[in-house]
């Protein structure tokens, strides 16, 4: 429609929240994005090192998720202590 850039200005509820010329909605890179996360190689060692520099104190913990596997089958034990780690 013609006027309707124009007069797009006023109506700001109805113009879309993404650029529709964009490659990918927002909500299809997130869900990409936390893919790509779950599959990424975590090196808590290294990060704690990284803390560490900085002068803060780290504590690693394992949880009841032995391995990524497990984890992705049962997201309830990776937010569960492994029994050795609520010993100590």
């Amino acid at each position: 429609m013609p006027g309707r850039d124009r007069l797009s200005q006023y109506d700001r509820a109805r113009r879309p929240a993404v650029d529709p010329a964009a490659a990918e909605p927002p909500d299809q890179l997130a869900h990409a994005r936390a893919r790509d996360a779950v599959h990424a190689v975590f090196e808590p060692g290294r990060i704690a090192a990284e803390i560490a520099a900085d002068g803060r104190e780290t504590v690693l913990l394992r949880s009841a998720a032995g391995d990524r596997p497990t984890y992705l089958r049962r997201p309830d034990l990776g937010r569960r202590l492994a029994r050795q780690a609520s010993r100590d």
